[in-house]
């Protein structure tokens, strides 16, 4: 398991990047993201991620990946 949001939910590319990299040495079966609306994989790293999520699917690691959802604070 890695956790790469600080808990004001900014994730920021480095951090899914390098959490992704490390992925290549432990070697997972499958990985599930859940990014939010405005978090990780941002249109500049877009060619970035490109290379990494090819590389990992080329080991044979499944990446799934959720974008777009939007954090929504708990009405009261």
């Amino acid at each position: 398991v890695a956790k790469v949001s600080p808990d004001d939910g900014a994730i920021a590319d480095s951090a899914v990047l390098a959490a992704l990299d490390d992925a290549m040495i432990l070697k997972p079966d499958i990985i599930n993201m859940s990014l939010a609306k405005y978090a990780g994989m941002s249109s500049e790293a877009g060619s970035v991620y490109e290379g990494v999520l090819k590389a990992l699917t080329d080991a044979g690691i499944t990446v799934n990946a959720c974008a777009g959802n939007e954090i929504r604070p708990l009405c009261g």
